[in-house]
């Protein structure tokens, strides 16, 4: 199993893990849109280092406009779908544009795989789909899922597209629900850039609520690693349908991530809070035992180490990001 599609190939985690593929020699077709959700120079950026390896070819398309023409360059293998419009506040005030890229664009994306007979698939779900319950670590459970936003609505809704296509159509489906991806190339618009961002230009950071909430920051190295498994393990398994989180499995405090960037930094942040938003989870926390039996997954980078080694990068790249 050696040519895989990668939706969604010139955002953060496409890119990264685009990148690792290319690196161990597969062939990979990147399709993406390049949507202006945030500076597209950012995604140029990303799509230049990929358009270095020789074995790198790229679409530019919504996976609304596939057709079954758009993958005669090769026999591919497996599709690893990460193409959505991504974050939970926009998809509150944009509920129709996220339904149509995430829902309505996964079923076209299922629709011409079919057609075309790549019926291996990983599609990247999120930690936004379950119960915000605010205890314990989420499990794999159906009962536990209750998105409060739009954005989450949407993943599930491609979670049942995919089980549909499983079952109907028998596709081998490996559904991995990220949790809060973070680190190099983090994209501008998630909670660590924007902090490290404003503390720098001195400027105040706004955070929904008083600073208690939690997320389970997990590094993309890792999840670059669990996806690489789940690739490993869908190109060696048939008859597959399984919802696997890929998280860290410790929460942090947002207050937590500030005071680690005021050490990081050597700077004072100025923190306003600011009442909580509906859509937004309280607390996220991957209970990762599935993970750990199924792809011997095992994340390596704890957050105060992962954060410190962010701020280096942010550093020494913020051109990067034009800033």
């Amino acid at each position: 199993m050696k040519n895989i599609v990668v939706t969604g190939c010139a955002g953060f985690i496409g890119s990264s893990i685009s990148s690792e593929l290319l690196s161990l020699g597969y062939t990979v077709l990147g399709i993406d849109s390049l949507s202006s959700y945030y500076d597209i120079n950012i995604k140029r950026a990303n799509l230049r280092y990929l358009e270095s390896f020789e074995k790198f070819h790229f679409l530019k398309k919504s996976i609304n406009h596939l057709i079954e023409k758009d993958f005669n360059t090769h026999e591919w293998d497996l599709c690893v779908h990460l193409a959505a419009s991504p974050g939970v506040l926009p998809s509150v005030d944009n509920a129709e544009e996220y339904h149509l890229n995430n829902v309505t664009g996964t079923s076209n994306l299922l629709k011409t795989l079919n057609e075309v007979g790549i019926k291996k698939i990983i599609f990247a779900s999120s930690s936004s789909v379950y119960k915000d319950n605010g205890i314990g670590l989420f499990k794999e459970q159906e009962d536990e899922t209750s998105p409060l936003s739009p954005y989450g609505k949407t993943k599930l809704k491609g979670e049942s597209l995919l089980a549909e296509y499983h079952k109907k159509m028998g596709f081998d489906v490996l559904i991995l629900r990220l949790f809060s991806v973070y680190g190099p190339k983090i994209r501008p618009d998630l909670a660590l850039f924007k902090f490290a961002n404003a503390m720098l230009e001195n400027k105040p950071i706004s955070i929904y609520g008083d600073g208690t909430s939690q997320r389970d920051y997990t590094h993309i190295k890792d999840v670059v690693k669990g996806m690489l498994s789940a690739i490993r393990f869908i190109g060696e398994n048939n008859s597959i349908m399984e919802i696997i989180n890929i998280g860290n499995g410790n929460p942090i405090r947002l207050n937590t991530l500030i005071k680690l960037l005021e050490k990081e930094l050597q700077i004072s942040a100025q923190v306003n809070y600011i009442d909580s938003k509906k859509a937004e989870m309280q607390y996220t926390g991957a209970n990762i035992s599935k993970a750990r039996s199924i792809l011997s997954y095992n994340p390596d980078i704890e957050f105060k180490r992962g954060v410190h080694e962010f701020i280096h990068w942010f550093k020494e790249n913020r051109n990067y990001y034009g800033a």
